[in-house]
């Protein structure tokens, strides 16, 4: 999949930049969410896309089985609410498609965070979060389209 952004044509300068998705990953241990205010963020520039955001439980959350949720700085369950991610082994969730506020994507023209949450600490359990975005106004591309 790609995205196309025509440019008036400059000499030998680029006439059509391509915008390539590409993902992000982030392990969270249950140790990263056993103490207050049980979060962990992935860092997002400023001028991206968030396309999709997933996740993956590849050990299922034990203990006080928190109520996990994948937002961002604005909106704690604005991808993922507790009911989509669960804690069970293997259980998936895809925010694309969903009910959720980002659930077909959000631009961040400033910087921000992709955060899980937690309501409380675990005493087992891991989550792979997937992050497919798109950075549509990188500082890179002005050497391009200056």
């Amino acid at each position: 999949m790609s995205i196309y952004q025509s440019y008036p044509a400059r000499g030998d300068e680029f006439d059509n930049i391509v915008f390539m998705p590409f993902v992000k990953k982030m392990i969270v241990d249950h140790s990263e969410l056993a103490t207050s205010p049980f979060a962990k963020s992935l860092a997002i520039e400023p001028g991206t896309y968030v396309l999709d955001v997933m996740t993956r439980i590849t050990e299922a959350f034990t203990g006080s089985a928190p109520a996990i949720t994948v937002g961002d700085s604005g909106d704690a369950d604005g991808y993922l609410d507790a009911t989509d991610v669960g804690t069970s082994l293997a259980t998936f969730a895809r925010s694309h498609g969903g009910d959720e506020a980002f659930a077909q994507g959000k631009y961040y023209a400033s910087a921000d965070r992709i955060i899980v949450d937690a309501n409380e600490a675990p005493t087992a359990g891991i989550l792979e979060l997937l992050v497919v975005m798109l950075q549509v106004d990188a500082p890179w591309r002005e050497s391009y389209v200056g």
